[in-house]
């Protein structure tokens, strides 16, 4: 970035283990009228490796929490902390159990989550509820009986959870309800409209707060469910903060195509009734070399206010101010 909307902060070279999080990692600061009064800054405290630490992901974070703070960080975003078939923990199956994350045990993520709280650091926690991976096959020899891991039959499910339709009529019995979102080909799609899947996610996500400890959600995939079931999920919950993935291709047309994407994220966060925040990828694709990333609200939650896109790349941070605009669909860009 050049100009005087633009300046580098020279820092001293960090440590080994804090260059593994901040060469690939963003740090997103704004200010916003919406919800919040004062500076939030939200760190994603992971990527696509740390589950291969040999040391412990958790452990690695719990000893950075004093840079983290120091950083400014307010809040950070903790990967999807239950068992799951992939090691990143983006497929989820055994929800209440911790012990089996390749990030740390259980007992490990409350020690972190306690170590951010000292710092004054809220967490938000990776929530993957648009789909599921089975602990068992049923009669059929198809892999769609699901186990909770809390042994008291709490989301033990059958293939009556599934979607009967898309990509999931190979896992179904078909009495589930017709999908409220796009498919996902890699592992059955949950049906969230199901009162026993609605009431027993609700359950484990009032306990990822009161016993588990996270403050708010990451909502991986939620072009998979309506917005309506989202927001009912948060009705219940009540985190503190919520922020959605509204994953979408940019298009091939370099005028409507960024006009469509904007709008797909005004949608889904007007969906919820302003309840979520949303990723902005339309800045993000518009201008991916600067990998800077802002948070998406409603137009008109964001007049009079500023955004700062912050991140750390190669021991330097790049600092970039921006005002809000309430004239649909402009929104803040990252100027050359």
């Amino acid at each position: 970035m050049r100009g005087a909307n633009s300046m580098h902060i020279s820092q001293s070279p960090p440590s080994m283990a804090f260059q593994h999080l901040t060469c690939f990692l963003s740090l997103v600061l704004y200010l916003s009228t919406f919800h919040l009064s004062h500076a939030q800054l939200l760190f994603q405290a992971f990527n696509w490796e740390s589950s291969k630490n040999s040391q412990g992901w958790y452990h690695v974070l719990k000893n950075l929490v004093p840079q983290i703070a120091e950083a400014g960080v307010t809040h950070v975003w903790l990967p999807p902390a239950s068992q799951s078939a992939s090691p990143e923990g983006y497929l989820p199956g055994k929800y209440y159990d911790l012990d089996s994350s390749r990030y740390g045990t259980g007992a490990d993520l409350r020690d972190l989550i306690k170590a951010f709280h000292t710092a004054n650091i809220k967490c938000l926690a990776g929530v993957v509820i648009n789909h599921r991976t089975a602990a068992k096959k049923d009669g059929r020899g198809i892999w769609c009986q699901f186990e909770g891991g809390k042994g008291d039959g709490s989301l033990d499910w059958g293939p009556w959870s599934i979607c009967k339709d898309d990509s999931d009529t190979q896992y179904s019995d078909g009495t589930g309800n017709y999908d409220t979102g796009e498919g996902y080909a890699t592992a059955p799609d949950i049906d969230n409209l199901n009162q026993r899947v609605q009431k027993e996610l609700t359950d484990w996500l009032n306990w990822l707060k009161s016993d588990v400890g996270f403050d708010g959600w990451r909502l991986d995939f939620v072009k998979g469910y309506s917005t309506d079931i989202t927001k009912g999920y948060i009705d219940q919950a009540r985190p503190e903060f919520v922020i959605g993935e509204v994953w979408t291709t940019m298009g091939s047309d370099p005028v409507q195509g960024p006009i469509n994407h904007r709008r797909e994220l005004d949608n889904w966060v007007s969906g919820t009734g302003g309840a979520a925040a949303a990723f902005d990828f339309t800045t993000k694709g518009g201008d991916f070399a600067r990998e800077s990333c802002d948070f998406y609200r409603q137009p008109r939650h964001r007049v009079n206010s500023k955004v700062l896109a912050f991140s750390f790349r190669q021991g330097h941070a790049r600092l970039c101010l921006h005002p809000y605009t309430s004239r649909y669909p402009v929104h803040s860009k990252f100027l050359p």
